[in-house]
Order: C-alpha cells, then structure tokens, then sequence
C-alpha cells in the first residue's frame, strides 16, 4: 500500500488512547449540556442563500467576523496592512461582504456580546533590525464600528482580546493587552486591563503576574476565569478571582467555553486538534478539527469558541510548508461540536473565494442560554489538595522548583521557574527531563537567586529524583557553582564547594528506578544528606570531593543518560519527615503510572514527508515530522501491522538532526512507542504528510537523537 501525500496528523481510532475518561456514551468525557442547539426552537428567519445555511447550522440567528488578507504573500498573524473587514449577518440579506471599504490592519475582530458591535486593533507594526534581526514594533489601538460600517469610533490605545458583559450589572467590558516588541511569530504583551466598552476611562489592571499572549483570551461567563498564554507556549486558564494560573499544557490558541463550566481547551503543535481540559485539568480529552469540507486533513489555525458552548469558527486549510504559506487556500469554517464535546459532529464552509480569511469570530443570538452542566466538571477539590503535597517545605521557602514541564513549578514570591532542553535533551512521556542525548539549563534568573542566596551564608536543602538509563557512568545530575549532585559509576554522590569542599555518597545505582535524592544544609551541623528518605551518615569517609567542571548557570544532565522531575531548592534545611513527605509523594504518584508497551522492529522507508528548515520552526524549537516504513522484521515486543507510520524528531534545539532526511529505500533500525502514549509531543511542532487509513495507531521514535 502506497499512501496518498495528503496532510493529515491521525483520526480518532487513534486518539481513543488519549481519551483518560469516559461516560458520554462509550467514548466520551460525560458532558452534558442544558439547551444545547438540538433542543433549543429553532429560529431561522434567513433568506439569503448562504445566511440561510448558516441559521439552519446553528438553528438562530448567527454574525460572523473576519479579517481578509488581500494581498499576495499571506499574513495569517494579521501583522501587515493588506487586510480588509468582512463580516456577515444573516438576517440583513448581504450574505458575506465587507465592513469597511478601506484596505488596512483589522486584527483579532471582535463581536460584542449583544451582537450590535465589531471591535477590533489596528497594530500599527513597523519592522525595525535590532542586533541583526529584524524586529517587530507595535502601537495598537482600538475602534468599534458597527455592522454598516459607517461609524468608526476610537477606543483607544491598545489590543482588544475579548469582549465581556457582566451579568450582574450589563457592562459591557473590553479587554486588552499591550504588544512587547519582539522578533518572533508569537505575541507577549506585559499585562491585562479592561476599560468599559461606553466608557473608555474606566480602567481596571486584571493581570500584571506574568506576560501574557494578547490572543484568544476569553472569559467565562462570570468573570471568574479566562483562557490565556502567560506567555507562549504556556497556556492555560487565569484564575482572576484568586488572582492565580495554572498550565494545561504547552500550546496555542486556547479557548475557554463561554459558559461557567471552565471547560477550556489548547491547540496542538500539529495544529490538527484541540486538548479539551475541565477545571484545573482533573480530566482531557482530543478532538481532531481538521476534517472539515476541503480541509482533507491539512492543518487549521485560529480556532476560537464561539458565544455558544457547541459552535466555534477557525480557519484553513494551511496547504504550505509554513503556517503562512498557501495563499488563497484558507478559509472561514464553523464546527458544531457534539453533544458531549467530544468529537465535531457537523461542518460549515463560510468562505471560498481564493482570498485568505483569517481570525474569525462567531455570534449566536441563542449562546448565552446554552451550558455545560455537569457537576463534577467544577469540581477541581482533589486537584486543589494534592497541590498542597509536595513541597512539604512549602514555598515561601523555595528558591527553585520543577516538578515537570506540565506543573506551574512557581517558588518563592510566584516566581515561574522554568527549564530549556539544549542539543538533543527533551520532555519524557511524565514532562520528565530527558538527558541521554543533552542537558538542561535552569532560567538564569533561578541560578543568580541561588548564588546570592549562598550555602555557607544560610540553610540550603537540594532534593530531586534520578533515574539512571546506565549503571556505569561518570557525568552530573544537578550542577550549580556551589554543589552538584553525581552519578560516578553505579554510585550517587553529592559534592558541595561550601562551607567547604565535602563529598557525599548517596547509595548505589539501580537502573531505571526513581531514587530521591537529598541534602541538607545547617550551619551549627553542616550537611546532612538523604537517599530514599534514609539519612546518609556523613562521618567524613565519603567520596573525593571532586567537583566536576560544568556550564555554567544552573544545569540538568550534563554528560549524563537519564531523566530528571522533582527538583526542589530551598532556603532552609529540610527535617527527616519533610524528606519523608516528599519522598512518599512522588511515591505514589510514580506508582500510578502505567507502562508504555516499546517495540524493536526492522523497516524499509516507503515515503517521507518533505524537510521542514529552521524558518519553518518559527517560534519552536524543535520540530518532528511523519515516516512511513514497511516492516521487515520485529525484533522485540508484539507487531501484527505490515506497514507503519513513524514521527521523528528532525530538529531539536533549532539544529537539524545529521540523519534525516532518510533515504526511501533503505532499511532502519526503530524503537518505537506509540505516539498517543507521549502527550509531551502536543506542544512540539510537527508536520505528518502521510495519509494512510488503513493504519490505526501512529508510533513515536524514542531512540535516544543523534546529533
């Protein structure tokens, strides 16, 4: 079998492993929905083709917004001014037309929540090369209009990312970010204020914690909460009440539903399907939006949740190497999603007029009765008390913290610490470091908190879990100017340069078993050290103190094959049963995971999907892209299938990866997972041009990168 070179990621007998719940039926996440559009009266009162279409779609009558890119290159961030301002509203018999006559920059429009009112941003972006790249520079400002598009008002300086009327009072509220400058793709602006729609110099400041991504921040029906990037690839949902965050998952364009349920979801990094979240991530699920009429599977961008909780508008298809590429393939589509938001059960093309259509927005005169309502979805008590576990040191105290890479890991103050994965390094299937191919480096604001902080000044404690891929080897766990942790052959050994130079044995190497490992560090006692929640008797028989030379900074698995997650620094020493505490934490936590079947095969390259280059990448930094081999022997595990579909890594930390391109024709050595298997790929950027229908589970290569 020879697969058609069509873009497509995988169907849903593919993500039925990714489902983690059930109750909707036999596949689904169990929401149900009061007034959902299958049980509302169905008010259709359009008369123009195409408006008729639309008010038989979602039963009412419907508005719909969008910037067109009318010029030649494509614009699919709506940077530039070759854009005009299109809308419909089925009950005025226009069908599709433009707002305003004039050409300009009409980004990210809006439509009010009483339907009257577009409000959209003009970046005013210039290009200005700083450092020898080209940056971006914007000064934003802010208009209504109305649907004739003969009164154009100024609101005023800045990016309007949602409209938010209150239920309690009626006032309509805009909400807005400023623009940093920047180089890159992805838009951070420094906080988020509102002002009142009718008037602009009630401003209140609603975010100022973290930067934040100016697009797809949408609130809740009360207020209480709203999707957001604080910022990219960190996405996830604000908790304005409490005035904190928290990460679904690393990704883009994430949604909130428009109800009180919380409901939110993240769009992937194959930019093929959504990663549906409930409150505070107690339960996931996917939902591929990317097969749509004409959209065969290619890759969709700016998905936005409508007013409705069961419709949502996007655009596609992206046909191009790049999300930019494709000009005059990409158009406006609404998704009715079912009844339990687990699958797109209805389509509808707006646009096809080989121009491009960009950031839609859509109105349903029906969505503020329409509700999620499922008391267990707003229910976040179990996720709430677990958080409260680990660290048992508590973090006023913390002058560094990373459980994984999909944890909030904030220390002392709120402070994001945060983790980059350099030469082959990357995220395991737990958001654990993976170090056998490179090593990680701490944000360097944690490493200068850590060197001011000083061991021989104040209390320190050091704790982490290891877990060794070799028995014998000699590289560094944890590296910082002060201390290191170690592996020299099957020992762990702890080395600290203050007070003075002193080297620790924490016990010996089992391969592939997380071991916690810690130490402490009192003045009037010195330093205390802990294998497994067992002290370590540090009588000064220990290792030599041999601190090994390293990068500087804080770094992760320098030199070393292994994984890394737990990782807690802080300004204090640690007691025996707080040790105890967070070694039984990850315990139990370690011991919920399931494990991942692995195969060993020996296949033929049939076809590959085209190399992508380094400006391809964009913002990310590493990049992966769909195979498909025929299977010539398995060497270990079970394999009944003859063909299979394979995503490699090609690109990591911005460099290509010596091996690939691969030869169609040759035959290679694969160790493989399957991919549904590693939610840490979610946010990485792939490209999969394979088609294959008769292939049901897509693997993932989990050999160790070769440079």
């Amino acid at each position: 079998m020879k697969p058609v070179m069509l873009r497509f990621f995988c169907h849903f007998s593919i993500l039925c492993l990714t489902v983690i719940f059930t109750g909707c039926g036999d596949s689904g996440p169990g929401v149900e929905l009061k007034n959902a559009s299958k049980e509302e009266a169905r008010d259709i009162q359009a008369t123009e083709p195409l408006s008729l279409k639309i008010e038989e779609f979602t039963g009412n009558h419907t508005k719909i917004v969008w910037a067109k890119y009318v010029g030649s290159k494509g614009d699919v961030f709506a940077n530039g001014n070759q854009l005009e301002l299109w809308g419909i509203d089925t009950r005025d018999d226009k069908g599709a037309h433009k707002i305003i006559e004039a050409k300009g920059n009409y980004s990210r429009p809006l439509i009010s929540p009483d339907g009257k009112a577009i409000i959209f941003s003009s970046k005013n972006m210039t290009r200005v090369k700083e450092g020898g790249k080209e940056v971006k520079h914007f000064e934003p400002y802010i208009y209504r209009v109305d649907w004739e598009g003969t009164k154009i008002e100024k609101l005023g300086p800045g990016y309007a990312s949602d409209v938010w009327a209150d239920p309690n009072t009626g006032v309509y509220w805009v909400y807005r970010t400023d623009i940093l400058p920047t180089d890159r793709s992805a838009m951070r602006g420094a906080k988020l204020d509102r002002f009142k729609l009718y008037d602009q110099d009630d401003i209140e400041v609603v975010w100022d914690k973290t930067e934040i991504g100016p697009d797809n921040i949408q609130l809740s029906r009360d207020g209480k909460r709203a999707s957001a990037l604080f910022p990219w690839p960190h996405a996830g949902v604000l908790d304005i009440d409490k005035n904190e965050q928290w990460k679904n998952q690393h990704g883009c364009w994430p949604s909130l539903a428009p109800d009180d349920s919380y409901v939110a979801w993240v769009f992937d990094g194959a930019h093929k399907n959504l990663h549906f979240f409930t409150d505070r991530t107690k339960k996931t699920w996917i939902v591929p939006v990317n097969g749509g009429p004409n959209i065969k599977g290619n890759e969709v961008y700016h998905p936005r949740w409508s007013n409705h909780v069961r419709f949502f508008a996007m655009s596609g298809p992206y046909i191009g190497k790049t999300i930019g590429s494709g000009v005059g393939h990409v158009n406006i589509y609404l998704g009715n999603f079912s009844k339990c938001l687990d699958n797109v059960d209805h389509w509808l093309q707006i646009t096809d007029d080989g121009q491009d259509d960009y950031y839609p927005d859509l109105w349903v005169a029906s969505g503020d009765g329409a509700s999620v309502s499922d008391p267990s979805l707003v229910d976040a008590a179990d996720d709430e008390d677990d958080l409260k576990l680990w660290p048992r040191g508590g973090n006023e105290r913390l002058l560094f913290l990373w459980e994984n890479g999909k944890k909030e890991n904030k220390a002392a103050n709120e402070r994001r610490c945060s983790v980059d994965a350099r030469d082959q390094a990357r995220f395991g299937p737990n958001f654990e470091m993976l170090a056998d191919g490179g090593y990680f480096e701490a944000d360097k604001e944690s490493g200068e908190i850590l060197s001011r902080h000083g061991v021989k000044k104040a209390r320190t404690t050091i704790e982490l879990i290891a877990t060794a891929n070799d028995a014998d080897q000699r590289g560094t766990v944890f590296s910082h100017d002060q201390f290191q942790i170690q592996q020299r052959g099957d020992e762990w050994v702890f080395v600290s340069a203050e007070p003075k130079l002193i080297g620790i044995s924490l016990g010996k190497v089992e391969v592939g078993k997380p071991t916690h490992l810690a130490a402490s560090f009192e003045k009037a006692q010195g330093w205390k050290a802990f294998e497994d929640g067992k002290e370590i008797q540090t009588d000064g028989d220990g290792p030599a103190p041999d601190m090994k030379a390293s990068r500087s900074g804080m770094t992760f698995g320098s030199g070393w094959s292994g994984s890394i997650e737990g990782i807690a620094i802080y300004a204090d020493n640690l007691k025996k049963e707080e040790v105890e505490g967070n070694l039984d934490y990850f315990e139990r936590n370690i011991a919920k995971r399931k494990a991942i079947p692995r195969i060993k095969i020996r296949a033929k390259l049939i076809e590959a999907t085209p190399a992508r280059s380094l400006e391809d990448l964009d913002t990310y930094q590493r990049g992966l892209l769909g195979y498909y081999y025929e299977v010539e022997e398995v060497i270990e595990g079970a394999l009944d299938a003859k063909e299979v579909i394979v995503i490699h890594f090609t690109t990591m930390d911005r460099t290509p990866l010596t091996g690939f391109p691969r030869r169609p024709g040759q035959s290679y050595e694969l160790i493989l997972e399957p991919k549904a298997l590693h939610p840490e790929l979610t946010s990485e950027r792939e490209w999969n041009d394979i088609f294959a229908p008769d292939i049901n589970v897509i693997y993932f290569d989990v050999a160790t990168p070769q440079p």
